[in-house]
């Protein structure tokens, strides 16, 4: 690592971070690190969708006393009162947000971590679009509208290029469909099934075809933010435990915080 780049605490300090995604795996994982280790860290909103009866903050209480916060609560309890819950959810306009949350959101956030989605493999084309795809052109939108942004960073994966062989590159590959054409879609049930069934012999699943239609949106949408694609890259091989990785997200955004578009692994 370059002596002369700052730290990531520093780096952090004083800001305030959007994260989606925060009860997903790498959402609760993102959380945890930025608490432990990046004390000068202002605040960070959460977005929770309620569900099961349970509001955002019930939920975010259950996640916050689980073991992965152990070392928090061991080491710096007083960090877990930097994070603020507030509910919504990806699929409405806004995330939707309360016009109170919205407005705290849009005016004091300045890095915005993306890492809502649905993981489902076998999921039905139309509710992986919603999510995958119509999800990152909402928080786009959003991203657009906040005054003291520095940094919008969507979390990808390396399933984007599953049809690739050997060494996979750094720079995005082509896609086989215009995202506008399916964020507009009319299309009706019968007509998905039909093009699930002919992606399925590229990407094999919805959710790796909907995460490389989303990288290409936020490439055409982003011209003007400073935005990074997160994902790793690798070498393609028949054992999983080689290609799914958690990257260490913090160091991604240490060197390329305030920078234009660039495509980080």
């Amino acid at each position: 690592m370059d002596s002369s780049m700052p730290s990531v605490n520093s780096l952090f300090a004083g800001r305030t971070v959007f994260l989606t995604g925060g009860s997903g795996f790498v959402g609760k994982v993102v959380i945890e690190k930025m608490l432990r280790d990046v004390p000068d860290m202002e605040k960070i909103f959460i977005l929770v969708r309620a569900a099961k009866g349970k509001s955002a903050q019930q939920r975010w209480a259950e996640i916050s006393h689980s073991v992965l916060f152990n070392n928090v609560r061991a080491r710096c309890p007083w960090a877990l009162d930097k994070v603020v819950p507030v509910e919504g959810d990806i699929t409405i306009d806004d995330m939707g947000l309360s016009s109170e949350n919205l407005k705290a959101v849009l005016e004091e956030t300045s890095v915005v971590l993306h890492c809502a989605a649905t993981v489902r493999f076998n999921d039905t084309l139309r509710s992986a679009i919603e999510l995958n795809v119509k999800g990152v052109d909402r928080m786009i939108s959003l991203c657009k509208r906040m005054t003291k942004l520095d940094c919008f960073l969507h979390c990808s994966t390396c399933y984007v290029n599953v049809d690739k062989q050997d060494e996979i590159e750094e720079k995005l590959y082509e896609v086989i469909c215009d995202p506008r054409k399916l964020i507009d879609s009319w299309m009706s049930d019968e007509m998905l099934n039909g093009i699930t069934a002919s992606i399925s012999k590229t990407y094999f699943n919805t959710y790796c075809f909907t995460k490389h239609i989303a990288e290409e949106l936020v490439k055409r949408e982003c011209v003007d933010l400073p935005t990074l694609i997160l994902m790793h890259r690798g070498r393609t091989t028949d054992d999983i435990s080689e290609n799914v990785v958690v990257r260490p997200i913090l160091r991604t955004l240490y060197s390329n915080l305030s920078s234009k578009y660039r495509y980080a692994r």
